[in-house]
């Protein structure tokens, strides 16, 4: 309504201001902006201002606008102080921390990161204990002679379950993140399912063998890539 004084009172005055909305209301000629930019100020720092002339209460017509204080100006943006209710970085944090789950050590040579699980588990336990660690964690995908080589040097001569399956169609092997399974390194005359449910691959020896997946229990190692698991890859 023009011509008509009315307050919008917001609580809680803060020393904040936007500098956008500043620089909004200098570079504005048109009444709505500087209007809207004067309510973002308002709505931000917790002072009541004139709709009608979108300006602080009590300020003169030509007075630009003020800040929180009563200030005829706007704080730079890097000094601002911060709402007492709004989270700000933790400073102690380091910018380059591992995003991947305690427990899992990254390796230089893969840029993975992996976790060695020495308790027994079947195939099915043994994925689902890998992506309880978080997001992108699931049983250990290998994806070429260089990761082989990695895991053997962890594992040494001990069989451990992989990120590998036909279980879904037969001799179809794929990942755990449904990708068909590329690198196929298998021990002579594998796979050959010779007994029942081996649809399940393990690592033994520095290469792949299929085995059941369950009741067979054994170690297994999971990875940290940022892929998440895709379970129809892998249920029946």
């Amino acid at each position: 309504m023009s011509g008509m004084h009315r307050e919008v009172p917001i609580a809680g005055c803060q020393r904040v201001a936007v500098r956008s909305a500043a620089q909004l209301w200098y570079a504005a000629d048109v009444k709505p902006l500087r209007y809207a930019a004067a309510a973002l100020l308002a709505a931000v720092a917790g002072c009541s201002f004139d709709a009608s002339g979108a300006r602080p209460i009590g300020a003169p017509a030509d007075a630009p606008v003020a800040d929180a204080r009563g200030d005829a100006t706007v704080p730079d943006a890097a000094t601002a102080i911060p709402d007492a209710g709004v989270a700000t970085p933790d400073a102690t944090a380091p910018p380059d921390a591992d995003p991947c789950p305690t427990g899992y050590a990254r390796s230089a040579a893969t840029g993975s990161a992996y976790r060695y699980a020495t308790t027994r588990r079947d195939w099915f336990e043994a994925e689902a204990d890998c992506a309880a660690d978080g997001f992108g964690t699931h049983l250990v995908v290998i994806a070429d002679d260089t990761e082989l080589d990695a895991i053997a040097a962890m594992v040494g001569t001990t069989q451990v379950w992989i990120g590998a399956t036909d279980i879904v169609d037969e001799d179809q092997f794929v990942d755990v993140t449904g990708a068909d399974l590329a690198f196929q390194p298998w021990k002579a005359g594998e796979p050959n399912d010779s007994g029942p449910g081996e649809d399940c691959v393990e690592l033994a020896d520095h290469a792949y063998n299929d085995d059941a997946c369950h009741p067979t229990k054994q170690r297994y190692v999971c990875e940290c890539d940022g892929i998440a698991p895709d379970p129809d890859a892998f249920t029946p």
